[in-house]
């Protein structure tokens, strides 16, 4: 990606951010998000096809992102440890955008967050279970069908922590995934 594109990302990201931590989803428009990014709008239009597209990037890189991370940080500490870290880093980035998340969460588009883009997570997340397996970690299931598990059970848990509302902290919600984990990956 050359420099000019990712300055108008950056920018665009940073503006969305910023709108979405004011207000609702729906209340966003293109034309606010391109004046906030000190963008035109054909630029915006250039690259994505209206707000809805430019969601599904923004998930997106958040998750590529965040998943490359944690893969490096916890290659050599195997499946468990990756997992739970993954659920940490979740719940994490949760609380940290706390209203952005929640004009999400109350916005119409809350039953997109779940569906859009994690074919690109799932294939990272079954290759990691791939090399996991080929390193002679022991698993209960098929990388392929364990990796849409785990991504949707992990997105279900943080849905659930957030329903909490402060009763349970990260950490129990994260000590509370440890043994089903372990039970998928015996040791």
């Amino acid at each position: 990606m050359d420099l000019r594109t990712q300055k108008t990302y950056d920018a665009l990201f940073n503006a969305f951010t910023e709108l979405l931590s004011q207000k609702p989803f729906e209340d966003i428009t293109v034309h606010e998000l391109c004046e906030r990014a000190r963008i035109r709008r054909a630029t915006f239009y250039n690259h994505f096809a209206d707000k809805y597209a430019f969601l599904d990037f923004v998930i997106q890189t958040i998750r590529r992102k965040r998943t490359a991370v944690l893969q490096e940080q916890t290659a050599d500490d195997g499946p468990v440890v990756f997992f739970t870290s993954l659920l940490s880093t979740a719940l994490t980035f949760l609380e940290s955008n706390a209203p952005t998340v929640k004009n999400l969460r109350t916005s119409n588009v809350a039953f997109l967050l779940t569906n859009l883009g994690p074919e690109d997570l799932v294939q990272q997340l079954q290759e990691s279970l791939e090399g996991y397996q080929e390193a002679g970690y022991l698993m209960t299931g098929d990388p392929e069908i364990l990796a849409e598990f785990l991504l949707g059970g992990i997105g279900q848990i943080g849905r659930w922590w957030l329903e909490q509302d402060g009763r349970v902290s990260k950490e129990e919600a994260v000590a509370r995934l440890e043994p089903i984990l372990e039970s998928v990956f015996p040791d």
